[in-house]
């Protein structure tokens, strides 16, 4: 995968995970710790390889300057 492949792919990751939380509600500690929102976890998950795909790509396509 290219870096700029890389960088859309996160972006696109991030806004599906936070679309994902956003309509999940916030609410940490009841959903997640206890089992009851896994989709709500996935959201999370989501939100968070997104940001480590964009950071990736930007890494990746400055070293290949």
């Amino acid at each position: 995968m290219s870096p700029r492949q890389m960088g859309w792919s996160g972006l696109l990751l991030f806004f599906v995970g936070l679309a994902v939380v956003s309509l999940g509600g916030w609410n940490f500690e009841t959903e997640v710790l206890t089992g009851c929102g896994l989709l709500l976890g996935g959201g999370y998950l989501a939100t968070l390889i997104g940001i480590g795909l964009i950071f990736w790509g930007v890494v990746r396509s400055e070293s290949h300057r």
